[in-house]
């Protein structure tokens, strides 16, 4: 790729025309989840091009597993995670089952929307075949204490009922899948009953279609804690 530049108040590369510095800025988001300042692994599920790994290792020392499918992301992700010892890249999707699965890129200039779920990207999509390991396999090689899915709709795929006791801290990006609210309520209900609270903005059947726009990109992030 030849659109790669130096961020260097992030220390990070990233690709112009592109959506990588929305992503830098994004990752802000996440520093609730590290606040307890507790030593760990975080299991990062959608890595992207980095930013939330590098924020766990370079601020909180944290231990690294990330984890992204898309070859171009990938490389960039290589590319921002190579000088730390304590960060491991792994180009693979996370779902059920150890096997291959169709990847939908999305042809637009977000490059963080790719997804083992099919979406209407407003600006189409091609499919690739990609290496996908099985999210409870991997849990249980790795215990992580901190957890961070944004997989744009694949979350719903996953088993999250029953999350290991061992996480504390879960980051989770739910996304409206054509529009339906159930679904989205579903899972953001099975996750908060396993947990002690929640950062973010209060979730209910009265609120949730003023809170999340009504169109295929709306998502909202959640950060669980227990105690």
């Amino acid at each position: 790729m030849s659109n790669i530049v130096y961020r260097m108040y992030s220390k990070m590369y990233i690709r112009l025309n592109t959506y990588d510095d929305f992503i830098l800025d994004e990752r802000e988001e996440y520093r609730p989840l590290f606040g307890s300042n507790e030593s760990g692994l975080l299991m990062d599920i959608g890595g992207n091009i980095g930013s939330t790994a590098r924020l766990a290792n370079d601020e909180y020392s944290l231990e690294v597993i990330t984890y992204e499918p898309e070859k171009d992301n990938f490389e960039i992700l290589s590319m921002n995670t190579k000088n730390s010892n304590s960060i491991m890249a792994i180009n693979s999707a996370i779902g059920t089952g150890n096997k291959k699965v169709k990847l939908f890129i999305d042809n637009g200039t977000f490059k963080a929307k790719h997804s083992i779920c099919k979406r209407n990207f407003k600006d189409g999509f091609n499919s690739i075949e990609v290496n996908q390991l099985d999210f409870k396999e991997q849990l249980e090689k790795f215990k992580p204490l901190y957890l961070k899915i944004d997989i744009e709709g694949g979350e719903f795929d996953l088993d999250l009922k029953d999350i290991p006791i061992n996480i504390k801290y879960f980051a989770l990006e739910i996304h409206l899948i054509e529009n339906d609210f159930n679904k989205f309520l579903k899972l953001f209900n099975d996750v908060k009953k396993q947990f002690d609270f929640y950062f973010g903005e209060d979730i209910n059947e009265l609120n949730i279609k003023e809170k999340l726009k009504k169109d295929s990109d709306s998502a909202k992030m959640f950060i669980f804690y227990r105690r």
